[in-house]
């Protein structure tokens, strides 16, 4: 389990924050990193919503930054019961811990994998990006078909078969994320989340770049 802290130099909060990170860290037996955020392409590709920002396995403690996107190299402000303030609120980072700890003991891990360092995942797709997942994954088996049924003879053959069985299950994956909803990675995470019956997700950065440029989500 690790607990994160991004931010940027000259940050004041974020040395106010660590003495209490550490104490929490070291309670939930949790891994502490920081991460510094230097460029406003790195605050944008990470989602950084201002320093000091804090996640749990990946995920922001903040009940509401799902739904942000003013992402940017600037301070972040915490809006809670208590008001205003610099820093994010203890509870939400001891609410956060204990959750990713049930998690981890009921066998459900949050996983960010491969091409996707950072990824922040919604809990479903919504209506455009299941048919976006459809559309590709009908296109990939039509592609696995044709190249299984012109399999070439000779050296070509186990090339061509390869490549018919990865599209293969490039094209079933997918359909199967449109299926049920998969927010993640659907080479990776779709089908392995069917087969175990809970919940592995794997971010997936093209599509969240595609599905941002196909005006599916903002």
């Amino acid at each position: 389990m690790t607990l994160e802290v991004l931010f940027f130099d000259g940050c004041p909060s974020h040395e106010q924050l660590l003495a209490s990170l550490r104490q929490l860290a070291a309670q939930h037996g949790a891994e502490l990193r920081e991460r510094r955020i230097e460029t406003p392409q790195d605050a944008e590709r990470e989602r950084f919503l201002g320093s000091p920002s804090v996640r749990v396995d990946g995920v922001d403690v903040d009940p509401g930054a799902r739904e942000r996107t003013d992402f940017g190299l600037k301070c972040r402000l915490y809006r809670s019961t208590e008001g205003q303030a610099g820093l994010p609120p203890r509870q939400w980072i001891d609410g956060a811990l204990r959750q990713a700890a049930s998690r981890r003991k009921a066998g459900t891990r949050w996983t960010v994998a491969g091409c996707c360092g950072g990824d922040e995942l919604p809990d479903q797709l919504n209506g455009g990006q299941r048919h976006a997942r459809t559309v590709v994954g009908l296109i990939a088996l039509v592609g696995s078909a044709v190249l299984l049924a012109r399999c070439p003879a000779g050296a070509l053959r186990a090339t061509s078969t390869l490549l018919g069985v990865g599209a293969g299950w490039f094209g079933v994956s997918h359909l199967v994320a449109a299926r049920t909803g998969y927010a993640g990675c659907p080479e990776l995470g779709a089908i392995p989340t069917l087969v175990k019956g809970r919940e592995v997700k794997v971010g997936c950065v093209p599509w969240r770049i595609a599905d941002r440029r196909l005006g599916l989500t903002t």
